[in-house]
């Protein structure tokens, strides 16, 4: 036996030894349950992290660095798909999924790797060893020409004759990662370690495949989510199982027909599910993908994100008034108002317009031909699938609203909407772009966060968007994929108060951005200066606990406010009317959030606020890490 295959044996068989002895010493009783228990499961996730080896990374392409490019695809060439490599990749960018199924026919072979040419990036996956090495031979060829025009890494599972036989094809590519180990475990860790959910530990010496010898091996860092088991956090599972039971409890007593929960410790996601229906009829399940109307968390992710870039280039003077960046306003009640006041809810705007109820449409503001029940030149505003209204209706009619709104009669806290449908106006102004492609091109396509978007059915279907309400006060339909807040589907769907759609998933990167002090990924988006000024209570002295855009825990804790009891001072995040909540504490580095249609089928339903469920559930978090 050749040198370099004793110590790829040896390697392996290290390996088998390893996670045998592991097993066995779980206890001979219940032996089955000991060996999935967490405990074994985390030693397992462990010992297969650590086997995987990157043995070639051209120019530190991995982790991959700009995962919003379009067109990308996973390439499985095997007997079968590799399911749990596409699903976990797919966490953290959009990736169409190929299968490839080796063929002695190499006309077919070579039509199938044709087929490719128009993705710009691709990852591919080879299984274990073929039978014969003229189809692996053909297979490498094939990988190498792609890869002399685009990038591509591969993932090789088992298959070290692969790696043997064509390492000068392989080292054309960007990055090559063995996996010794083929398993579900191993196919998600390759998956997080090529997006860097995981990171590459490197080897002092390459036992594996002498033909990669190095003198240190590559090392990458984490730089994304990591999906993991609470125990790599030192949280034990059955800590969390009263989560289910909180959700459920709220569904039985019809809170909300669906939710989804996801939390994140360290940087790692711990715990992400989604649980009931899209709406009461039982028939579409809700999964992790589902995209929700955030409603009023979009003046953190949208509005107050904006707000933070412009600030981290200094470009934004706090204590500057509404008539300095807004003209508009100059002369009216609203000229010296000032824009901290106005991002913590102090600057005496009125809490609510009604800007859309049917029955103020015969006021003298709203004459019926501002309103068509389908589009037309003019009317491209589409309220609902048979409701428009004029277009630029809000730029004529509804600014004029707001300048014409009293103001209460003192400074206080008071929370109000209007601030945050004013934001777009203030940002573009600054920026010098649109609102919602600003927030695309800065935050939304680096973050790859692509259910992150303002009216979501011009991008998904709307089987995948959750329904919101039957409304019976304005549009008289169910609202299902148009936002839910009237004055933000005045606005065309796309406000600083309301509008933003997405899913958990998604909506955890950007909080992450947030708990990192502004980077994520490869990308530094500002200041950990700015994250602590805006994230910090402005006015406390003054009974006021909001941060600027953000929300805080309430000064004096009560059992029905606005966080668990054992969230800190530091902490931060927000509520949305649909059922919504994000939160954020870096003084234990746990994200939280929790999406629901508590609004379906009417917004009169306020059990879930009834029940607490939201911040008990965030105080079974606290529990879990306590323990």
């Amino acid at each position: 036996m050749k040198k370099s295959t004793k110590k790829t044996f040896l390697f392996s068989f290290s390996i088998i030894v390893i996670l045998s002895i592991t097993f066995f010493t779980t206890g001979c009783v219940s032996w089955w349950q000991d060996w999935n228990a967490p405990k074994t499961m985390l030693q397992k996730r462990k010992l297969i992290e650590s086997s995987l080896v990157l043995l070639h990374n051209k120019n530190n392409y991995i982790p991959l660095q700009n995962l919003s490019k379009d067109r990308k695809a996973v390439v499985s060439i095997a007997k079968k798909s590799f399911s749990v490599f596409e699903s976990t990749i797919n966490l953290y960018a959009d990736f169409t999924t190929v299968h490839i199924a080796p063929s002695e026919d190499s006309l077919k072979l070579a039509a199938d790797f044709q087929s490719l040419d128009n993705f710009n990036e691709i990852v591919f996956l080879i299984g274990k060893n073929e039978k014969q090495d003229s189809i692996s031979s053909f297979i490498a060829r094939q990988i190498a020409v792609l890869a002399s025009a685009k990038p591509v890494s591969v993932v090789v599972f088992e298959n070290r004759n692969f790696i043997e036989r064509n390492q000068n094809e392989l080292l054309i590519t960007n990055a090559l990662l063995f996996c010794p180990v083929y398993n579900s475990i191993s196919e998600e860790l390759s998956a997080q370690l090529i997006c860097g959910g995981v990171a590459a530990h490197g080897i002092l010496e390459n036992e594996i495949l002498p033909s990669f010898r190095q003198e240190t091996g590559i090392f990458t860092k984490k730089n994304r989510l990591k999906y993991t088991i609470p125990e790599e956090v030192g949280i034990k599972s059955q800590d969390l199982q009263l989560i289910d039971t909180l959700v459920l409890e709220a569904m039985n007593a019809k809170a909300m027909p669906s939710a989804q929960v996801l939390v994140a410790v360290k940087g790692n996601v711990i715990y992400q599910k989604a649980y009931g229906f899209h709406t009461y009829d039982s028939v579409t399940k809700a999964e992790k993908s589902d995209i929700y109307d955030l409603a009023s968390v979009t003046k953190i992710l949208a509005s107050t994100a904006a707000y933070m870039a412009i600030y981290d280039q200094n470009r934004l003077p706090l204590d500057s008034t509404l008539s300095y960046f807004l003209p508009f306003f100059e002369g009216t009640n609203k000229d010296t108002l000032v824009l901290k006041d106005i991002l913590t809810h102090q600057a005496q705007l009125t809490p609510f317009i009604d800007f859309g109820h049917k029955e103020t449409r015969n006021h003298k503001v709203y004459p019926r031909e501002i309103f068509r029940t389908q589009k037309e030149k003019g009317f491209e505003t589409q309220l609902s699938d048979n409701l428009f209204i004029k277009t630029d209706y809000y730029k004529e009619n509804m600014l004029k609203i707001i300048g014409d709104s009293k103001l209460l009669p003192t400074k206080e806290y008071k929370y109000s909407d209007l601030g945050f449908v004013l934001a777009p106006e203030i940002i573009e102004r600054l920026v010098q772009q649109e609102f919602s492609n600003f927030l695309q091109t800065h935050f939304y396509k680096p973050l790859s966060a692509p259910t992150l978007t303002f009216n979501p059915l011009e991008k998904f279907s709307r089987s995948r968007i959750v329904p919101t309400e039957r409304d019976s006060l304005f549009r008289n339909t169910l609202v299902w994929g148009n936002v839910h807040d009237e004055a933000a589907a005045m606005r065309g769907g796309v406000s600083g108060h309301a509008g933003l759609f997405g899913n958990a998933n998604d909506v955890a990167k950007i909080l992450q951005l947030f708990l990192n002090g502004g980077s994520y990924g490869e990308t530094t988006f500002f200041k950990p200066t700015t994250i602590a000024e805006f994230t910090r209570c402005q006015f406390c002295e003054d009974g006021n606990r909001r941060g600027l855009g953000f929300d805080k825990p309430l000064l004096e804790w009560s059992p029905n406010g606005n966080t668990a009891k054992d969230a800190s001072a530091l902490s931060y995040g927000h509520f949305g009317f649909t059922g919504t909540m994000v939160w954020v504490d870096p003084a234990t580095e746990m994200i939280f959030v929790f999406l629901s249609n508590r609004v379906y089928p009417t917004r009169e339903s306020k059990m879930l606020m009834n029940l607490n469920t939201r911040t008990r559930i965030q105080q079974v978090i606290y529990d879990a890490m306590k323990n």
